[in-house]
């Protein structure tokens, strides 16, 4: 994925909320900046657990801090940060993209534009499961955009950490050349198994291997 996708949770609320979205250099100087005004958040909210709002940055290769904001009608504010890389799809050998998370039933996101032009399907910013949940994880791999290499079997690799750092699942699927014959660059989306795992943390670990070179 060439863009940076954020996804802020909010709480129900029936008129505009207001979404800022910005990227800075590490030297926090401003790159880009976007605003969205949501409407009708409540329509489309279910229970108590709030809607995703999903912003899209276009994004040059490097570093970023990315800050997003919201504003309810009533006043109230809220806002977090995080740090993102953008790879050079055109030019590496091997890159992968950022992960996203699904989980079915999809939870109810906005703007819906913001989803259906850059993504395959509703992200989620849920990080708690129950063991029965459909969840699986997406990532694009890419092989330089730009490059005239010939195309090679990739490796994608995906492993659940538990808190003593033990591998409680770990899983591979292989992606041949084919798989890189559009704009070489493949989507892999693996299922999570959350089945039979004890309650409590986990880290989820995708990686990518192409000969000698390792991608995590």
């Amino acid at each position: 994925l060439s863009r940076a996708n954020v996804i802020r949770k909010v709480r129900r609320e029936a008129r505009p909320t207001r979404l800022l979205t910005a990227a800075f250099t590490p030297t926090a100087t401003p790159v880009v900046a976007r605003r969205l005004s949501i409407r009708d958040v409540t329509g489309r909210a279910t229970g108590s657990g709030g809607m995703g709002l999903v912003s899209a940055l276009a994004l040059e290769p490097g570093f970023y801090e990315l800050r997003v904001a919201t504003e309810l009608s009533g006043g109230a504010t809220g806002s977090v940060h995080t740090f993102v890389e953008v790879p050079d799809f055109k030019r590496e050998l091997l890159s992968m993209s950022g992960v996203l998370l699904h989980v079915v039933p999809e939870e109810p996101a906005a703007p819906r534009e913001e989803i259906d032009d850059v993504l395959p399907f509703v992200p989620t910013a849920q990080r708690t499961f129950n063991r029965g949940d459909v969840m699986s994880a997406f990532v694009q791999i890419s092989q330089g955009t730009e490059r005239r290499d010939r195309l090679q079997s990739v490796t994608v690799r995906l492993r659940i950490i538990d808190a003593r750092d033990a591998a409680v699942r770990d899983q591979s699927l292989a992606l041949e050349p084919a798989a890189f014959a559009k704009n070489r660059t493949a989507n892999s989306k693996l299922m999570v198994p959350t089945a039979g795992l004890v309650p409590g943390r986990y880290l989820l670990r995708l990686s990518t291997a192409m000969g000698e070179r390792h991608v995590e």
